[in-house]
C-alpha cells in the first residue's frame, strides 16, 4: 500500500512546473509619518504542490492561487508613520479592511530571510505559524516603540492586533461571520520584543477564535481545520425506541491559545559566519466535542543559519532544520505518533540590482505525520512506514 501512495503523490504532484507571483505596490504618505499602502496580486499556483496541495508543508511563502486575475491582497493605513522626535516612545496605529497580523508587529524575530528570498511558507514564519499566522482581514493593530538614544540600538517593543479573516469579517451577518461576533474567525495576536539589528527576542501569544487554524503543520495536525472547528455532530434520535435520528450541529466553543518564543543573532561583519535565527512554539485547543484520538496539543521548533554577502554583495547562503508543528497530546490519552523533521538550503544571487535568482532544495522527512501510521491496513503499529517528500526550485525575483 505504501508503494501505491508513493505512487498516486508523484504522478499527481512529482513533475516539473512553471509559476509565478505578480505584486503590485502602491504606498502613499500624507503628512510624512503615515502610510497608506494598497497591493495587488495575480498567481496561477493553483492546484500546485507548491501551493501546500497534497502536503501542507510544501507551500512556498509566496504562491498565490488566482488564477491569473489581479486581486486585492493588502489595504490599510498606518500612522504616524515615524517616530516624534519630541518624546522617547512612539505609538502606530494600524487599520484597514484587508491587513495582515504579521505586518503590524513591533520587531521580527528572525534573522533567517531579512534580505532574502523566502522559500517554504515554515521557514519564512520564523518556524512558529501557529502564532505568526498569516491572518488576512479587516485589522485593527497598535504597536508601541521606545526612541532609540543611537541609531542600531536594541529598543523595547509591544503590539497587539486583532483580525477577522476576510470572508467573515466584511460580512454584517453576525451568524456567519462580522468583526467581534462569535463567527469572526478572528485572531489576537499579542507580542512583546526587545532587539535591533544585530540581536532581539520576542515572546508572543495569539488567541485563535474557532475557524481559525495554525497555517502550517503535518496533515494529521491540519485536519479538520486543525481541531478548531466552530461546530460539531451530535446524535439526535427522532424515535428513540425504533432507532431512528439524524446528526445535527452543536457549537464547540472552542479556541486555540498559541504560544512562541524566538530569538536572533546577527554578526557585526557580514561573510562566513552565519546569523543564527531560533524559535520554539507551543498550541493548545480547547472546547468541546473533540473526537478521540485527534489532537489537542502541538509543538515546533526552528533553527536557522544565513551568511550573507557570501562571495559577493548581496548574495546569501541559508540553511534551517527543525520539527514542523506537530501534534504532542491526544483526545483521550491516545499514543501519538506525529513527529516530523524538515531542512531547507538556499542560495541568493543578486544577479542586478532588480534581479535575484535563489535555487532552493527541502527535505520533508514524514509530513502526513501520525497519517503515515496509514499506509497498511493495521494501521502500521511498528510504526516503521515512511513517506518523505523532496523539492526543488529555482525562484527569481524581479523588483521594478
Amino acid at each position: 500500500m505504501a508503494q501505491e501512495v508513493l505512487l498516486a503523490y508523484n504522478n499527481q504532484y512529482g513533475t516539473w512546473s512553471f509559476n509565478y507571483e505578480n505584486k503590485i505596490n502602491f504606498k502613499t504618505s500624507f503628512t510624512g509619518k503615515d502610510l497608506l499602502y494598497a497591493s495587488f496580486t495575480a498567481g496561477n499556483f493553483c492546484d500546485s504542490s507548491f501551493a501546500g496541495d497534497g502536503v501542507g508543508l510544501a507551500k512556498l511563502s509566496t504562491s498565490p492561487c488566482t488564477d491569473n486575475a489581479l486581486g486585492l491582497g493588502r489595504l490599510y493605513y498606518r500612522f504616524p508613520y515615524k517616530n516624534d522626535e519630541l518624546i522617547d516612545h512612539t505609538f502606530t496605529f494600524i487599520a484597514g479592511p484587508m491587513a495582515r497580523n504579521t505586518e503590524s508587529l513591533g520587531i521580527w524575530p528572525s534573522a533567517y530571510n531579512l534580505s532574502a528570498d523566502r522559500i517554504l511558507d515554515w521557514t519564512s514564519l520564523a518556524g512558529a505559524p501557529n502564532v505568526y499566522n498569516k491572518a488576512t482581514g479587516p485589522l485593527f493593530g497598535l504597536i508601541y516603540k521606545q526612541k532609540k538614544e543611537e541609531k542600531g540600538d536594541p529598543v523595547f517593543s509591544f503590539s497587539v492586533n486583532y483580525v477577522s479573516l476576510a470572508g467573515s469579517g466584511n460580512s454584517s451577518d453576525s451568524t456567519e461571520g462580522g468583526m467581534f461576533t462569535a463567527n469572526s474567525q478572528a485572531s489576537v495576536l499579542t507580542q512583546v520584543g526587545w532587539g535591533g539589528p544585530e540581536y532581539g527576542a520576542a515572546f508572543a501569544y495569539r488567541y485563535g477564535q474557532c475557524g481559525t487554524g495554525k497555517r502550517r503543520g503535518t496533515n494529521f495536525l491540519a485536519a479538520e481545520e486543525f481541531n478548531n472547528q466552530c461546530t460539531y455532530d451530535v446524535w439526535n434520535w427522532d424515535n428513540e425506541p425504533i432507532y431512528t435520528g439524524d446528526f445535527v450541529a452543536e457549537r464547540a466553543d472552542r479556541s486555540s491559545h498559541n504560544f512562541a518564543i524566538s530569538g536572533y543573532w546577527v554578526p557585526e561583519t557580514t561573510g562566513w559566519i552565519p546569523s543564527i535565527s531560533a524559535s520554539y512554539s507551543e498550541s493548545h485547543v480547547t472546547g468541546k466535542g473533540f473526537k478521540k484520538g485527534s489532537p489537542i496539543s502541538s509543538s515546533s521548533w526552528f533553527l536557522g543559519l544565513k551568511c550573507e554577502d557570501v562571495f559577493d554583495l548581496g548574495n546569501d547562503l541559508g540553511f534551517a532544520i527543525g520539527q514542523p508543528n506537530h501534534a504532542t497530546n491526544l483526545k483521550g490519552d491516545y499514543g501519538v505518533s506525529d513527529g516530523n523533521y524538515l531542512l531547507e538550503v538556499f542560495s541568493s544571487f543578486q544577479v542586478t540590482d532588480n534581479l535575484m535568482v535563489t535555487p532552493a532544495v527541502f527535505w520533508l522527512t514524514r509530513p502526513l505525520g501520525q497519517f503515515t501510521d496509514n499506509f497498511t491496513n493495521d494501521q502500521d503499529p511498528s510504526k516503521k512506514s515512511t513517506f518523505g517528500v523532496f523539492g526543488g526550485l529555482i525562484q527569481s525575483t524581479f523588483r521594478f
